[in-house]
């Protein structure tokens, strides 16, 4: 089969009449091309041609006619041939998605989903041909099928949905395998995905089998393709605060435009009064963080929500809500305290002492009565 390969190339790039030559070419080509696919498959059909013709002459010879009719022979003959045929569109499948597995590595999985869809489509339609070679009711089995078929199909709905589904996840890949997600109440870090059900870690670390029928009607959330997260806070103040609001959130407005890890491109971060409620005015922050990993995220978070109380106590002082806490008072705090204690403790001992000299002294006072009687 590769003579026949390098013949076919050289009349494809040089002509016809230079399909004898010497010319060599790659065999990068035809490690993936329909003719080394076709080498077995094209023996074994030479060598069922031959076999079923020898086995006609000796059935003629022995006079076995009516055991090996010429039907027989053509049932086995078709049957190979469609069998033969499936064989090699097999290799020829299985040489294409290595070389695409080698080529384009980045969408394996979307491969590896089309190549089992591909392969049961295959199966099916050489099941079929057999059948109709073989000369059996195909519509009366398709017919058959059809009814046992709706009734299995209603018995496993969920099975069904969760396969359907399964084949959604590969083709569709909306997460892979080490991404955290979040779908419904399932949220936590992808472990497997299968054709039934997908493993997911929870941020517990308590593992979860998640049906895969549950992603096709749900949200997903995947954390792991995000390059951005939104930030959002609330800073509670007082009443008599109103009138300094234009300039705090004048100035966290600035802050957060040069904070460095700010995304002001798609949305411009903002500072703004959200509402006037029973305990005060409400300045709301919001921002676009430049952070894709939850650490990260959680740590710019933190220095801008310290930066924005920070600016708001420069601007209130001694009257800001977030005012720092005096550390002389916090130590005379906690010297009154340890002396409270000491106090009870010297108190607790007291009373025990005290107890127990009052038990000896009745103790006694008992022994005196048993001896006088």
């Amino acid at each position: 089969m590769y003579g026949v390969y390098l013949r076919a190339e050289r009349i494809k790039v040089q002509g016809r009449e230079h399909a004898f030559d010497d010319t060599e070419f790659d065999e990068e080509g035809f490690a993936m091309s329909p003719f080394r696919a076709a080498r077995r498959p094209f023996r074994y059909i030479i060598m069922l041609w031959a076999s079923t013709r020898l086995l006609w002459v000796v059935s003629i010879m022995f006079k076995l006619e009516k055991l090996c009719t010429p039907d027989l022979i053509y049932d086995i003959r078709a049957s190979s041939f469609v069998i033969t045929i499936t064989w090699f569109f097999f290799r020829w499948k299985r040489l294409y998605v290595e070389h695409l597995l080698i080529t384009k590595p980045e969408i394996d999985s979307q491969i590896f989903a089309i190549d089992k869809i591909a392969s049961l489509l295959m199966y099916g339609l050489a099941a079929s041909c057999v059948a109709e070679v073989l000369g059996m009711a195909l519509g009366s089995l398709l017919a058959v099928g059809g009814v046992s078929g709706l009734a299995v199909g209603l018995a496993a709905q969920e099975v069904v949905g969760n396969m359907f589904g399964g084949a959604s996840l590969f083709l569709t890949r909306p997460f892979d395998i080490g991404e955290k997600i979040k779908a419904g109440s399932v949220a936590g870090r992808v472990q497997d995905i299968g054709f039934m059900q997908t493993k997911v870690q929870g941020f517990d670390g308590v593992p979860l089998l998640v049906p895969n029928k549950a992603f096709t009607s749900q949200v997903i959330t995947n954390f792991s393709r995000a390059n951005s997260r939104v930030l959002e806070a609330t800073f509670q103040l007082d009443n008599r605060h109103i009138f300094m609001v234009n300039s705090i959130t004048e100035e966290v407005t600035k802050n957060l435009l040069s904070h460095p890890n700010i995304d002001s491109s798609r949305t411009s971060p903002i500072c703004y009064l959200r509402t006037m409620g029973d305990d005060g005015p409400e300045i709301s922050v919001t921002c676009v963080v430049k952070a894709s990993g939850g650490a990260v995220f959680y740590r710019i978070q933190q220095e801008i929500l310290v930066q924005t109380a920070q600016i708001i106590t420069d601007i209130l002082g001694p009257d800001s809500p977030f005012m720092p806490l005096d550390t002389s008072s916090t130590q005379e705090s906690e010297r009154r305290n340890e002396e409270r204690v000491k106090r009870a403790e010297e108190e607790k001992l007291e009373r025990k002492l005290k107890r127990e000299k009052e038990e000896k002294r009745n103790r006694k006072r008992e022994d005196i009565n048993i001896s006088f009687l």
